[in-house]
């Protein structure tokens, strides 16, 4: 399922504007990296970014699938970040859904 929600989300709109945001800044964990892992957590209704981060530390096929590099797994404030900035773009998002 989640294959196919990567595959076929209309969401290269929003990964241009925010992956435009970062910039020059750190890219230790990847723009789209962190959708694909949002996407993720909606898919296998995993409630918390928490649950969520446990499931990628467990699971290697996950963090590959999402596009995360080896075995690290983004800390929880860098979801809280994330999300303030998809958030931020929150008509894009309606948008995609």
């Amino acid at each position: 399922r989640l294959r196919l929600v990567l595959e076929y989300m209309p969401d290269e709109e929003l990964m241009r504007q925010l992956e435009k945001e970062r910039n020059k800044g750190r890219d230790d964990y990847p723009v789209r990296a962190m959708w694909n892992s949002i996407l993720a957590g909606i898919v296998y209704q995993h409630e918390t970014i928490e649950k969520l981060r446990r499931e990628l530390g467990r699971n290697g096929q996950l963090r590959f699938m999402c596009g995360f590099k080896g075995e690290t797994v983004p800390p929880a404030w860098v979801y809280t970040r994330f999300l303030k900035k998809i958030i931020n773009h929150a008509e894009e998002v309606d948008k995609i859904m």
